[in-house]
C-alpha cells in the first residue's frame, strides 16, 4: 500500500502468483505509481514463481455505463527467461 500522509495513493494483492485488486487514487494517476506497484508485486512473485496471472476489468468505464458490467480478462506473464532487464532495456 503507498501511502501520502494520511492519504491512500494506491495499493495491490497477491495470492501466490496472483495479482488482485490493483488500484491508484485518481488523483495519483499518470504519474507511474500504478507501474511501480505493479513491479513491486512482480518481484514479490518473482521470488517463488515464474510466471504471473493477473485480473483485469476491461474496460472499468463500463461499470459506469447503463448499468454495471464487469468483463474480467486473466492474463500471464512469464518472469523467468524474459529478455529484458528490470530497467527495460535488452
Amino acid at each position: 500500500m503507498l501511502v501520502a500522509g494520511n492519504e491512500l495513493i494506491g495499493t495491490g494483492s497477491i495470492n501466490d502468483n496472483h495479482i488482485t485488486r490493483v488500484y491508484v487514487n485518481p488523483k495519483y494517476q499518470k504519474q507511474g505509481y500504478g507501474s511501480f506497484i505493479m513491479q513491486t508485486l512482480e518481484n514479490e512473485i518473482a521470488l517463488s514463481f515464474n510466471d504471473v496471472h493477473l485480473d483485469a476489468s476491461l474496460p472499468a468505464s463500463h461499470m459506469y455505463e447503463n448499468g454495471v458490467r464487469l468483463v474480467y480478462e486473466v492474463m500471464e506473464k512469464r518472469l523467468i527467461g524474459d529478455k529484458f532487464s528490470q530497467d527495460g532495456k535488452i
